[in-house]
């Protein structure tokens, strides 16, 4: 039985919160770096590498979604990348080592790789041959760092530089704040802000688990039904996607 449209306008919002939720994982980084760098007792050179992971961890994530989506249902697969996300997030400022803080954010961005992955592919299924679907989930990630910017605002606040900060011993010697531990709560409420998505996709999986859609038809040719260079043109295009947008929304 076909899905009736108020349905696939349901799923469809939860892909843009989906998209809104990678945007703000990936948003929050900027403005609460200079905090960031306090926490970890660290140097802007050292965590400016951050990105850079960042960035590479996102285009990986989108190719291994590819392999993961063609074996495993779709729900499941979002589900358990939106969990280890927000697992990811959550213990990413409680480190206090700028090199485990890396690597926990690269867990992240490659959790958002595979989210971005299937959540494209979910909005075509929903609505095919009608391109306003994916061009809204895909505008769905601009939100994100307006969310995350606005959730920071308060907790930064206070991060300027005053007479009573206490200086830590960082490769610049700059002078950080007593209450830079403040910026953990921004990353545990994002954190919790996923929570509702992770349950849903398992909810959904649960109840998509036999009807759920086939990976492979993204790779089908029209035309020529050749699936092999649609995988490899469509698996190219990710990674050089992510490339491109590395350097304009990870450093802007």
């Amino acid at each position: 039985m076909e899905m009736s449209t108020w349905r696939k306008l349901g799923l469809t919002g939860l892909l843009v919160y989906t998209a809104a939720l990678e945007g703000s994982f990936t948003g929050v980084l900027g403005p609460t770096l200079p905090a960031l760098e306090c926490l970890f007792s660290s140097n802007l050179k050292s965590i400016s590498i951050i990105f850079f992971v960042f960035g590479m961890m996102n285009a990986l994530g989108s190719v291994l979604g590819c392999f993961l989506l063609s074996r495993l249902e779709l729900h499941l697969v979002m589900s358990a990348a939106t969990t280890i996300a927000l697992v990811s997030q959550c213990v990413f400022p409680f480190l206090y080592d700028v090199y485990s803080a890396i690597v926990m954010s690269a867990i992240t961005a490659l959790c958002i790789g595979v989210l971005f992955n299937s959540r494209i592919f979910r909005a075509d299924d929903l609505w095919p041959q009608q391109p306003f679907a994916v061009h809204l989930v895909i505008a769905g990630f601009a939100l994100g760092p307006i969310v995350a910017s606005l959730v920071a605002s308060p907790f930064l606040s206070d991060q300027e530089l005053q007479p009573n900060m206490t200086s830590l011993n960082t490769e610049n010697a700059s002078l950080c704040p007593k209450n830079t531990f403040r910026v953990q709560y921004v990353y545990i409420i994002l954190a919790c802000s996923g929570i509702p998505l992770s349950v849903t996709m398992m909810v959904l999986f649960a109840y998509f688990r036999e009807r759920a859609p086939c990976y492979s038809y993204i790779f089908e040719s029209s035309a020529t039904g050749d699936r092999s260079t649609n995988r490899r043109g469509y698996t190219l295009f990710l990674v050089f996607f992510y490339l491109l947008c590395m350097p304009a929304g990870e450093y802007s």
